[in-house]
Order: C-alpha cells, then structure tokens, then sequence
C-alpha cells in the first residue's frame, strides 16, 4: 500500500492496513458468516462495495476490542451510505444487528435498539 494515498498520519495508515490484512487473513470465515447471516440475499448477488464493507466490520468486532462494536456498525451504515446504494446502508445494519444480537452483550442491545 502507497502510504502517501492514504493519511499523513501514520496511525490512520497503521490502522487501515490493519484491518484489510487481518480481514484478508480470515476473509473464508467471515464470507461463511455474512453468508449465514444473508440467507435471502446471498453474496454473490450483494453489491461488491456491501460485501466488502460487511467483512471489514465484522473483522472489526471480532478481532479489535479498542472499537465499540456499535461504532463498528454506525461506521459500516454511513460508509455503504456513502459508497452504495440507496438501500445498502439498512442492509448492512441489519446484517451486523443480527450479528451483534447473536453474540449477546450490551453493544448489541444497544445497536439493534437504535436502528
């Protein structure tokens, strides 16, 4: 990655590699998940910028505690927004509010009554 295209911050750099390795490394896992978890929309019919928003959150919430997973999820909503189509951004947080609802905890209370 051109450092330079990315943040005169080192950090953001630092940060943004961190989740594109680490969601390369565990991408067969998490396509399983997002897969169980789009029965009705499978992810070969789920525009490529959702699919691909959806395994860097949920790489986020499994594998980077510091982050809320609510901040996780807000994140992903404005960013599929953002980058895709009109309905993409409830798509995403329904996906990741079952996700988080599966997994238990206040951060999924929390998420899935603010959507």
């Amino acid at each position: 990655m051109a450092r330079e295209n990315v943040s005169s911050k080192p950090e953001v750099f630092d940060y943004a590699e961190t989740l594109a390795r680490g969601t390369l490394r565990r991408r067969r896992d998490i396509d399983r998940e997002i897969k169980r978890l789009s029965k009705d929309w499978p992810p070969d019919r789920q525009p490529a910028v959702d699919r691909n928003i959806l395994r860097l959150a949920i790489f986020e919430i499994l594998d980077i505690p510091a982050t809320p997973p609510v901040v996780v999820v807000n994140e992903a909503v404005e960013l599929a927004k953002k980058f895709s189509t009109a309905d993409s951004g409830k798509f995403i947080n329904g996906v990741l509010a079952t996700y988080l609802r599966e997994r238990g905890g206040p951060e999924a209370r929390e998420q899935v009554s603010s959507s």
